[in-house]
């Protein structure tokens, strides 16, 4: 199993795989929504036109069966926002990883910062075995929706 990168910056401890892929979710659910928004057209809709009317119409039955679509109308984009991002995120996180070995603590750094738990991790293992080395790996690379703290913050934001 690998560790992810962690950083302590004043007092709270950042998951930097987490940022990582927020950002890079946020901006290709940015570059679709502009795509998608780009050259609208009622005689000839292209082909991302047509996906996001269907993504659009998706969402709306989703509301329609919970709620009168009327009151439902102003979280349309919420909803969409939300699926695609869920989407995009989800599977970002299953074509690939990356994963970064490292086997001295005082390597184990990002920005002049130590990553917390690898540094942790080295230590434990060089205690349990003085004699071996140690090899600790870092995912940088995983869905944003992998870590409980997300999924509980996207849930936060519908609730309120």
């Amino acid at each position: 199993m690998h560790l992810s990168p962690n950083i302590k910056l004043a007092g709270l401890e950042f998951d930097l795989s987490i940022v990582l892929m927020l950002v890079v979710t946020c901006t290709i659910v940015l570059i679709i929504a502009r795509l998608a928004t780009r050259n609208l057209s009622v005689e000839n809709p292209g082909k991302m036109q047509n996906f996001m009317e269907w993504l659009v119409e998706f969402v709306q039955g989703m509301m329609a069966s919970t709620m009168d679509l009327k009151k439902g109308k102003p979280f349309l984009s919420l909803g969409l926002t939300l699926i695609l991002f869920i989407f995009v995120g989800n599977m970002l996180g299953l074509p690939f990883g990356i994963v970064t070995e490292y086997h001295d603590a005082s390597k184990a750094t990002f920005f002049n910062q130590p990553l917390v738990n690898v540094v942790e991790e080295i230590h434990k293992v060089h205690a349990a075995n003085p004699s071996g080395e140690a090899e600790v790996g870092v995912s940088w690379w995983k869905s944003p929706t992998a870590d409980p703290a997300v999924s509980l913050g996207l849930a936060g934001v519908v609730f309120l």
